[in-house]
């Protein structure tokens, strides 16, 4: 029982979670779980993404992609596409925020080209 809660306080840790981290745990950890990615492959490389969050926050505009295959970009919005050079599976990972109360989560969507 213990590997689960040492699991969920180095996610907070390591993503931030507020000013009192007492009090904006369990509410942190829950907003995480509000936050997904989607993916849909347009031309065999092209890889249209979309963030979602449906929570009581507000999120925040900016979000830091790492499409996994060397690539990184902020984008101002919640869509953004990619287009990979080859054929491989790449697993893309978004850092999203929320305004109040302030929180980081990193979300992560596989991606396979063909």
């Amino acid at each position: 029982m213990k590997k689960p809660m040492f699991a969920m306080f180095f996610f907070i840790f390591l993503f931030g979670c507020g000013s009192d981290l007492s009090e904006n745990i369990v509410d942190c950890f829950g907003q995480s779980l509000l936050v997904n990615v989607h993916h849909s492959v347009e031309n065999g490389k092209t890889v249209n993404f979309n963030v979602s969050y449906n929570g009581e926050y507000t999120l925040k505009n900016s979000i830091v992609w790492d499409y996994g295959d060397g690539i990184k970009e902020t984008v101002n919005g919640v869509t953004t596409s990619h287009t990979y050079s080859q054929s491989d599976t790449y697993t893309a990972r978004a850092s999203v925020s929320l305004t109040n109360p302030s929180s980081t989560f990193e979300v992560k969507e596989v991606v396979i080209i063909d």
